[in-house]
C-alpha cells in the first residue's frame, strides 16, 4: 500500500472514531443542557471528556495500527494533555461563539468541531501515535 493511501486511509478511519466520539459529546453537551439544565460550558466539557476517552481507545484499536514507536504507558497521558489542550480551544470557541455572536449552542458547535477535529488528528498523529 502506498504511503499517501495508507495516510488517507488512516484519516479516514479516524474521521469515523472521531465520528463517534462526537455523537457521545454533542449528545451529552444537548441532553445535559436540554433535559437536565447543566450549564452548557459544564455540559459542553462533560460531552468533550467522553469523546476523548472513546477517541482514544478506538484510536488506538482502529486509527493508528501502524504505529514506528511501540506504545508506551504515556500515551494516554499524551493523548489526554492533546486532548486538555483542544478543550480548551474548544470552550473558548464555545465562549465565543455562543456569549459574544449569540450563535445557537449547536450551532457553534458545529463551527468548533472541524477546528477541534483537525488540531486533535494533528497533535496526536505526529506526538503520540508516530
Amino acid at each position: 500500500m502506498s504511503t499517501l493511501f495508507q495516510k488517507l486511509a488512516e484519516y479516514f478511519r479516524y474521521g469515523v472514531v472521531v465520528s463517534i466520539g462526537l455523537v457521545l459529546d454533542i449528545g451529552l453537551l444537548y441532553t445535559l443542557t436540554t433535559y437536565a439544565g447543566v450549564p452548557y460550558l459544564i455540559s459542553a466539557g462533560i460531552g468533550f471528556c467522553t469523546g476523548l476517552i472513546s477517541n482514544y481507545l478506538l484510536s488506538v484499536r482502529y486509527v493508528f495500527r501502524n504505529r514506528i514507536t511501540p506504545a508506551t504507558k504515556n500515551d494516554f497521558r499524551n493523548f489526554a494533555l492533546i486532548g486538555v489542550s483542544a478543550l480548551t480551544l474548544n470552550q473558548i470557541l464555545m465562549y465565543v461563539g455562543v456569549d459574544i455572536f449569540n450563535m445557537p449552542i449547536l450551532l457553534s458547535k458545529a463551527f468548533v468541531l472541524p477546528v477541534t477535529f483537525t488540531w486533535n488528528f494533528l497533535w496526536n498523529k505526529f506526538m503520540v501515535f508516530r
